[in-house]
């Protein structure tokens, strides 16, 4: 997540989106007062390369620590985040407020669930989380699931978005020019490569996918298909 207070802005980060990618960019833009969740240590490396900002005003304040927050500190130096990658649009606006939620531009991405899917798949593949074949991640568990909890689960409140634009993944290079315009950016919104190879299979979702795992797809995310006319 990001919250940019200069700009007036806040990026709720789903996951599968290019949202690393537009944080690293939008990091370009921010000041020392703005928000900046953590990534991935290889994602801030691309970051600190380029010379952009990282991690900052994240953590929660002490006085706001849980006795579990407490023993994570001192067992395993951890802090507990405030603004964390993949923060709710929700939780965001319980911390900054009514009047700056309302007043602030608030966006975040949404993609293909079949996509989606497939591209979380290999994700989680190429980090080792795994070895299940696609049709037990598809089929089995909750994996599914999850996936929509980072993803719708983190900008919908009882059936209704509560961010300003949802902007869809396949439509990324108008959606940039965009966000510039409306940030009155004194640049474009340009992206850097992140988390690229991970996914080996570049068939269409419909030769990756067979007809009952895309039904299984299409019932947990159903909501999507037909809000952003994958349907």
């Amino acid at each position: 997540m990001i919250v940019g207070h200069d700009l007036g802005f806040v990026f709720v980060k789903t996951s599968k989106t290019a949202g690393t990618s537009l944080e690293i960019g939008l990091s370009k833009f921010l000041g020392p007062g703005d928000v900046i969740s953590t990534m991935r240590p290889e994602d801030e490396e691309i970051r600190r390369s380029l010379g952009y900002r990282g991690p900052q005003n994240n953590m929660a304040p002490f006085w706001e620590y849980r006795p579990a927050d407490v023993a994570r500190l001192v067992t395993r130096g951890e802090r507990r985040e405030r603004f964390g990658s993949h923060t709710s649009a929700h939780e965001a606006r319980r911390v900054l407020g009514k009047e700056k939620w309302e007043n602030y531009f608030t966006f975040c991405f949404e993609r293909n669930p079949f996509e989606r899917v497939i591209s979380q798949y290999y994700w989680w593949q190429g980090k080792g989380k795994g070895t299940a074949s696609l049709e037990q991640f598809i089929t089995r568990g909750s994996g599914l699931e999850s996936l929509k909890g980072r993803g719708s689960g983190l900008y919908m409140e009882d059936g209704k978005m509560i961010v300003d634009q949802v902007y869809r993944y396949e439509d990324l290079e108008e959606a940039l020019v965009d966000i510039a315009g409306r940030l009155k950016l004194p640049e474009p919104l340009t992206l850097p490569r992140s988390k690229s190879g991970t996914r080996t299979d570049r068939r269409p979702y419909q030769e990756v996918l067979t007809p009952a795992q895309q039904d299984r797809i299409r019932s947990v995310f159903a909501e999507e298909l037909v809000m952003f006319g994958y349907a």
